[in-house]
Order: C-alpha cells, then sequence, then structure tokens
C-alpha cells in the first residue's frame, strides 16, 4: 500500500495510482486534499454522496471543481459494484438486493 505524501493511503493494485475517500468529508476539507493528491498524479474517485458540506451551494461548487481539476465524481452505489467487478456472481446479487 502506497501512502501520498499526506498520508492518505493508495491503492497500487494497478499501474496508476488511486486515493479512495470511504468516509464523511466536509466537502472543502476534501477538495483541498484531493487536489493535491491529483498533483501528484494520482487518480482520484470523490464519493459524492459520502462527501457533505455547509450548504448545497459549497458541495455543488466543490464537486464541479473536483470534476474540472480531474477527480472522478461517483457515488458510493457505483463504487460498490465497480469492487465486485463482475455481475454474475452470489454476492453481486446480494449487494445489489441489499442496496435497491
Amino acid at each position: 500500500m502506497k501512502t501520498a505524501s499526506n498520508g492518505v493511503a493508495t491503492d497500487c493494485s494497478s499501474w496508476m495510482p488511486i486515493a479512495r475517500t470511504g468516509m464523511v468529508a466536509a466537502a472543502k476539507a476534501l477538495a483541498m486534499t484531493a487536489l493535491d493528491l491529483l498533483a501528484e498524479g494520482f487518480a482520484v474517485h470523490i464519493v459524492a454522496d459520502a462527501v457533505t458540506s455547509r450548504t448545497q451551494a459549497n458541495w455543488r461548487l466543490a464537486m464541479a471543481q473536483l470534476r474540472q481539476a480531474g477527480a472522478v465524481v461517483t457515488t458510493t452505489e457505483t463504487v460498490l459494484f465497480q469492487l465486485l467487478r463482475q455481475a454474475d456472481t452470489d454476492d453481486f446479487r446480494e449487494l445489489a438486493r441489499l442496496i435497491r
């Protein structure tokens, strides 16, 4: 497991370092960390429905800024299904049942 200079653990299982966060985070703090990671060459994925902000406008602006900077903005459901990698498994069917 690789660690970026700001201490965020990253997944090095592919040729491009990827940083993921699974915590609820304030949009401003998350944006600052994500922008630092992007500047270091990491592929950054933001789980938008796990991010909060003081106002909806601040949240929208942070997501737009991150998208414009090169981050992938996604949802918890999408990340879960991507981590499973295939749809023809019992794990996938169970997860689909739980989140729908």
